[in-house]
């Protein structure tokens, strides 16, 4: 469970997304993002898969005053946001996401991710 890497390259990511945006290269863009969208998806799966393995209730898991269930759930709202943006091609609305609330996003993951490794530790 090693996400401090990933963490790292998603912000490099995130960031040159946010910059091809504001230059209107939405195709470098469109690259950058879907390179974030993988990184999402290996820590989201890390942190279901090991919360499975080591049966703790991500519901009773909190980091920083939110359950990591929550945190979850807020996340997938993010990703609705991202999508909406994308469909109706409103890329300032899609850099804000990216630049303001993924950064948080990122984040808390990072956290959450320490939280179980602790876990796994005891």
């Amino acid at each position: 469970l090693n996400y401090s890497g990933d963490a790292g390259n998603f912000h490099t990511y995130r960031n040159e997304a946010v910059e091809a945006l504001a230059a209107n290269q939405q195709p470098r863009a469109m690259q950058k993002l879907n390179a974030c969208f993988g990184i999402w998806n290996h820590a989201h799966q890390s942190v279901i898969q090991t919360a499975q393995l080591l049966r703790i209730d991500l519901r009773q898991t909190y980091v920083a005053g939110e359950s990591i269930a929550e945190m979850l759930t807020n996340f997938a709202g993010q990703l609705r946001a991202i999508k909406g943006a994308l469909e109706n091609r409103d890329f300032v609305s899609l850099s804000d996401t990216l630049a303001y609330e993924m950064g948080e996003t990122s984040d808390r993951w990072t956290t959450a991710i320490s939280a179980l490794r602790s876990a796994m530790e005891h």
